[in-house]
């Protein structure tokens, strides 16, 4: 096989109709000479694979600029809800913090307390004593002079008769 059955960058076999309705052209190119025209095929074949770069290239840059814009978007997302989960955090934290010192002020209020046993002797010592039998100092001293008032009337009494 000769060198010019196979185009340079793996193209299709010169004169081979790749494109419907371009055999025109390949006829006009058989025209010029064999080496004129494997060097202007050459050149329009590397011409159309940079133009195919180019395009592919501005595609993957908008493609690329695209996934930037979403990843920073995503990023903020996350961002604003990380501080969001960091503030409930540190708000548990301090609403935590509080319920641990109130549950200590509790038992050590609980421990200044009378235990059951201490109550249970109180209690036999109240039974014992019946506090409720007791009178005070004001109610002696209303009943006995309410004791006198009565027994001046009944002196009186005694002496008119």
């Amino acid at each position: 096989m000769a060198d010019e059955d196979f185009p340079p960058f793996g193209g299709p076999p010169l004169g081979a109709e790749t494109v419907p309705g371009k055999s025109q052209a390949r006829a006009e190119i058989s025209a010029v000479p064999t080496n004129e025209r494997g060097i202007g095929e050459q050149v329009n074949s590397v011409l159309g694979r940079v133009r195919d770069l180019e395009r592919r290239f501005s595609d993957t840059q908008e493609l690329l600029k695209f996934h930037e814009e979403e990843s920073r978007k995503n990023f903020n997302r996350v961002w604003a809800r990380l501080k969001d989960f960091e503030d409930r955090l540190t708000s548990l934290t301090h609403s935590l913090a509080e319920l641990e010192e109130q549950s200590h002020l509790i038992v050590s209020e609980l421990r200044l307390t009378a235990k059951k046993e201490d109550f249970e002797v109180m209690k036999r010592f109240i039974e014992y004593i019946k506090p409720v039998k007791f009178v005070t100092v004001d109610q002696v001293e209303r009943i006995v002079k309410d004791i006198l008032e009565e027994n001046s009337g009944n002196k009186e009494k005694f002496i008119e008769e």
